[in-house]
């Protein structure tokens, strides 16, 4: 009997499939309508207990009017299973007429194989032995209990689903993601306390789920992921994931990353779960670092790691001519030493300010260290970085005119590649040497000016400004 152990051990998938099957067929499924693992888990215990009493010095004989049914360990194995169907509310009926289905699908993958005629038909006998002595046992097992027990049974099995509800429903308000239940007509059926803050804002209590179903619509309760959720619904993957931007009230607008599953068995499909997470703080928290990796925290202008890439990608010869135009704010030690670094924080803020207004929005604006500033011009010809240059002039003076308070000095220069076999930073190198060409004299005229200031105003120059900055 080896050889029969050995297929239906290797054929439970196919003899599940073939239940499975019976089961839409004839209608079992309305009431045992689970999923395929379920089914092949029935089937394997049915395998085992087959392949248990084979392996019995007894094996399994023919019915005889002597059995002793109190030692027989299939009568077990069919008062077990007879427990655990009543529990789920089968009936005795439901359960004869089922394990018909079971034993013909045993049966067909015996008459399917390629054993030889002879032990086919031995396979058969004891196929047809097993299952008779499991629905012996059932049927004791069954018509053995009196009213009383079987109330008491019943009374224990309302316990405990009460139990399960109580866990499931604990679990599912413990989930810290909003969670949604969609049923067959589309209509919320559930939600948690997370789903309800997140959607109502904690204001709306007839979403919150109750024993009974919401009966809620979808384009009601959510009707900016209605079209995604019919989407979904329509299609057959098991699972989707959508991201959008949601404004919710008050609170603004949402990053959220939606996720649809499909609550089904093996037949058909149940409704929807919908599992939300908001990501809003953590994208803040990318983008912040994002910008921090690439600005300089001080000034908001980029920085000099920044400065540096965008110096390899333009000069790669698509924006030719280059133009390049170095900056340092003349007297920011002497700020520093005479008014504290607040001041000298002021000086730079406001500088970085002003030379931000002076250029287009494509060119490349960094703070490059302490008191040095650069700006990389694509596609710029020389009269063009003059005109650059003279604006920044311009910009420089009448911000000394509105804001004597602020006193401002840049030395710059500038410089223009026009060939690209020539290295940019050769060209930085350059606007660098004729900023420090003027560098002297504009150091020298700053420090004139703000001492004639501070005799004036003292340590209120830059502090009002200074106060704005931040």
């Amino acid at each position: 009997m080896q050889r029969l152990i050995k297929l239906i051990e290797s054929k439970c998938d196919i003899i599940a499939s073939k239940v499975c099957t019976s089961g839409r067929l004839h209608n079992y499924t309305s009431y045992a309508a689970v999923l395929d693992e379920v089914w092949l888990a029935s089937v394997n215990g049915l395998a085992e207990a087959l392949s248990a009493a084979l392996a019995s010095p007894r094996g399994i004989p023919e019915l005889d009017f002597f059995d002793d049914y109190d030692s027989e360990p299939l009568l077990a194995f069919g008062i077990e299973e007879a427990r655990k169907h009543r529990y789920r509310g089968i009936t005795l009926e439901m359960f004869l007429g089922f394990i018909k289905y079971y034993r013909r699908s045993f049966l067909e993958v015996v008459g399917d194989s390629g054993l030889p005629d002879d032990c086919k038909a031995s396979s058969r006998e004891i196929i047809d032995r097993f299952f008779d002595r499991v629905e012996i046992g059932f049927c004791r097992e069954w018509s053995g209990e009196g009213r009383d027990a079987l109330l008491v049974q019943m009374q224990e099995a309302n316990r405990s689903l009460a139990n399960d509800k109580n866990k499931y429903r604990a679990v599912f308000e413990s989930i810290p993601n909003p969670v949604v239940i969609v049923n067959q007509q589309h209509c919320i059926e559930n939600m948690n306390q997370a789903a309800h803050d997140l959607i109502a804002g904690g204001e709306r209590e007839f979403l919150y789920h109750s024993d009974n179903p919401l009966q809620e619509s979808v384009e009601r309760v959510l009707p900016w992921l209605a079209n995604d959720y019919f989407h979904f619904y329509s299609g057959y993957e098991p699972s989707v994931t959508a991201q959008k931007q949601f404004i919710i009230d008050e609170r603004g607008e949402r990053e959220l990353i939606i996720k649809f599953y499909r609550l089904s068995d093996i037949f058909s499909h149940l409704g929807t779960m919908v599992v939300i997470s908001d990501i809003t703080e953590h994208k803040k928290a990318e983008e912040n670092l994002r910008f921090m990796s690439f600005h300089d925290s001080l000034t908001g202008l980029f920085n000099r790691a920044y400065f540096e890439q965008e110096m390899i990608r333009l000069g790669s010869g698509r924006y030719e001519p280059i133009g390049v135009i170095s900056f340092d704010v003349d007297g920011l030690k002497l700020v520093n030493d005479a008014l504290g670094h607040g001041a000298g924080d002021c000086l730079l803020i406001t500088t970085a300010r002003v030379i931000r207004n002076c250029f287009r929005e494509n060119d490349v604006v960094a703070r490059i260290g302490g008191d040095e500033f650069a700006v990389l011009l694509p596609s710029s010809p020389p009269d063009v970085v003059e005109r650059a240059a003279q604006r920044m002039r311009d910009a420089v003076e009448e911000h000394n005119r509105l804001h004597p308070l602020v006193p401002m000095s840049i030395s710059q220069g500038w410089a223009v590649r026009n060939d690209v076999s020539v290295d940019l930073s050769k060209t930085y190198q350059e606007a660098d040497y004729q900023m420090y060409i003027e560098k002297p004299w504009n150091r020298e005229e700053f420090h004139q000016r703000f001492y004639e200031l501070y005799k004036k105003y003292g340590n209120d120059l830059y502090k009002q400004e200074f106060i704005k900055s931040r």
